[in-house]
């Protein structure tokens, strides 16, 4: 280094250090050697390196900080340290701030701090002889720099996904602001990309359009994040409170004739889930593959956005190797994947294990972890476990709602409403939080909203009118045009200021996907039948093949160990969430919920007996034992029970015809409830 440097100056606040430094280098004419802090110096420079110093330093955040304001415009920041090892100190008999660093916590520190991580590696193991012993550290190098808007790929690549985006400091956003009201298209566009996902205020998404119309006709990328907004009906000043598919969807074209990736991927991903089109994960997988292929420095995000086309293939394998390459390039977004995968395998050590790393690297879409724990599985947990979760979920919430996740605002609204987790239960405060999500435009809290506009559980002063609701009915459709649950109550708004409103689109985008089952009873051979009611039912099977029918309402339920207790004798449960096997059985049946089988969690301690069909129903390769629970689950994964006789027929026909005839219908005699004698 010191060879190739126009200047090099080196820094110790060690007195006896820096003579031995000066001498080593005096050969040097370019090197200068003083005895000083980083925070006394007055120039700046294209480089700041830190060589197995920053360990001595106490205030990381301050030094980061000052250093950031040495750097030139397109300085750079190399970090070179030792990853704390427990067993070991490296300094036995010299005290230090820190005994090395957690090199993740280190990566979102300088986040935080306005730097561009460029590159993070391992170097390799430095071996150390301390009195008798040598001891052993992994070294690693962090490179960075400093936040500055630039022209080219690389900073149009900081703004393609919101989790990017919700990693700015505040440096860089204020940087994008002053730029951007200079006319520098670049910043406009990263700026509205920052308003329209974070929306910080109430014309926050005024501000974005204007942006991205702004900039549209230089930056491809503006024209797209343009056709975005209007394809969500987002759009105020110039297509007010309205969507157009076909016009965004020009516009989108436009833009990707014209280079745009963002573009690219809001066209994959369109096609990939069939919205307002038909469904072709194999043409977006074909397309991504042969992208990856030409491309050798590409978007990293193309590897998530295969990894969702593999999954919709089922292909789950292929799925787990892309979300795997994209983590192994910085996309953090894909530790949720990869740990959704491992969960609905029903491997929740390796699903725990990723979201773990995903929260330590700071991933946003991890910060939700473990807010949705189950209350019995909570209170079996130590007074102290019970406060140290309680104290991570919130920190971890708080964090990511900060930063604009809007599923972090939800459970801090479910935990605040119920009193779950150790939260006081509080409704004014329960209800600020989805006020905020329902602004950051989380369907989640947008359709829980309407839902308690729908049952009078607002509070007074928060009281919506029926064309209000329907507003937010209308909102969550648009954000997720195949969610059931917003199709069907968006049918049945009647307010008539609202259809009239709405009439045009209602009409064009909506009535169309209007599921059958919800439709007014006209005849028509494309009507479904109604269905038969009957008492709230659930399915059990035992090992022996046995089918019971017993009448309960589990919804009703207020902890899985009054569930396993009531129906199974087990004091404890586990779900089954998802399984190849069950998917399909409930798509054959046509049921309108999932459908969720719970096993016995102490099975295999109390020696109980294999289950065949609930082997088959799991379909992991796994063996479960001891007696089944099968019912449905709603999108929050809150159970229920059976409720029309054609439901319960179809499942019963479906899983018997899946598991090859096996199930037995159990007799009136054994003493339980049986609705099929």
């Amino acid at each position: 280094m010191y060879q190739k440097a126009k200047r090099l100056l080196l820094i110790d606040i060690d007195e006896k250090a820096v003579p031995q430094t000066k001498t080593h280098m005096s050969e040097h004419k370019n090197v200068e050697v003083r005895c000083m802090r980083s925070a006394d110096l007055e120039d700046t420079f294209d480089l700041a390196y830190y060589f197995m110093s920053l360990h001595h330093i106490e205030d990381v955040d301050t030094e980061l900080e000052q250093t950031k304001m040495l750097l030139n415009k397109d300085g750079k920041l190399f970090i070179c340290d030792y990853i704390t090892n427990p067993q070991y100190s490296m300094h036995k008999h010299d005290k230090v701030p820190h005994e090395g660093f957690n090199k993740d916590e280190l990566v979102n520190k300088l986040r935080t701090h306005g730097y561009n991580i460029v590159a993070v590696d391992y170097l390799t193991v430095m071996n150390r002889q301390i009195e008798e012993n040598q001891e052993r550290y992994q070294i690693f190098v962090i490179m960075a720099e400093r936040f500055h808007i630039t022209h080219d790929e690389i900073f149009l690549r900081m703004f393609r996904t919101k989790e990017r985006v919700m990693h700015l400091s505040k440096d860089a956003i204020e940087e994008l602001r002053k730029a951007a009201s200079s006319g520098d298209a670049y910043a406009q566009y990263g700026y509205g990309r920052w308003l329209y996902f974070c929306n910080p205020e109430t014309d926050s998404m005024r501000q974005a359009e204007e942006l991205f119309f702004a900039a549209k006709q230089t930056l491809p990328e503006a024209l797209a994040a343009y056709a975005q907004m209007l394809r969500y009906g987002e759009t105020e000043k110039y297509h007010p409170s309205s969507i157009d598919i076909e016009e965004s969807t020009n516009l989108n074209q436009q833009a990707v004739g014209q280079g745009s990736v963002l573009a690219a991927v809001h066209q994959a991903r369109h096609l990939m889930f069939g919205n307002h089109c038909e469904p072709n994960p194999q043409e977006v997988a074909l397309r991504i593959e042969q992208r990856l292929d030409s491309e050798s420095n590409g978007d990293p995000y193309w590897h998530t956005l295969l990894g969702h086309a593999y999954l919709e293939l089922e292909r789950r394998d292929d799925a787990l190797n892309q979300y795997e390459q994209a983590i192994s390039l910085g996309e953090l977004d894909a530790y949720v994947y990869l740990a959704d995968i491992y969960r609905r395998r029903g491997n929740m050590a390796l699903s725990d294990s990723y979201m773990e790393e995903g929260c330590r690297k700071g991933a946003v879409a991890c910060m939700a972890y473990r807010a949705d724990m189950k209350e019995e599985d909570y209170d079996e947990l130590s007074e102290e476990e019970r406060q140290s979760l309680h104290n991570d979920v919130d920190k971890r919430l708080r964090s990511g709602l900060k930063m604009g996740d809007g599923i972090c605002a939800f459970y801090l609204w479910l935990n605040h409403y119920y009193g779950g987790l150790g939260y006081e239960k509080n409704v004014n405060k329960a209800m600020a939080y989805l006020q905020r999500g329902v602004q950051l435009a989380d369907v989640f809290c947008i359709e829980q909203l309407a839902e308690l506009a729908d049952d009078g559980d607002l509070p007074g002063d928060m009281a919506l009118t029926p064309a209000e609701v329907g507003e937010l009915w209308l909102r969550a459709a648009r954000y997720s045009p195949h969610d059931e649950d917003a199709l069907y109550n968006l049918q049945h708004v009647s307010d008539p200021a609202f259809l009239l409103k709405h009439k045009e689109e209602l009409e064009h985008y909506w009535k169309p996907l209007f599921p059958l089952k919800s439709c007014p009873a006209v005849p028509s051979s494309n009507t479904k039948k109604q269905k038969t009611p009957i008492d709230p039912m659930v399915i059990i099977i035992w090992p022996t093949g046995h089918m019971d029918l017993e009448q309960a309402d589990v919804y009703q339920m207020k902890t899985y160990r009054e569930m396993g207790q009531k129906l199974i004798g087990a004091d404890s449960l586990d779900a089954v969430h998802y399984s190849p096997l069950l998917q399909s059985i409930g798509e054959a049946a046509d049921l309108d919920m999932d459908l969720v089988m719970f096993v016995d969690r102490d099975a295999q301690a109390k020696n109980l007996p294999d289950n065949p069909i609930g082997t088959q129903l799991y379909d992991q390769g796994v063996e479960v034992r001891g007696p089944i629970i099968i019912c449905l689950q709603d999108r929050l994964h809150d159970c229920h029970s059976f409720k029309t006789m054609d439901d319960l027929a179809a499942t019963y026909k479906e899983i018997n015809n899946h598991c090859g005839g096996l199930l037995i219908i159990k007799d009136e005699d054994d003493g339980r409830f049986d609705a099929w004698a």
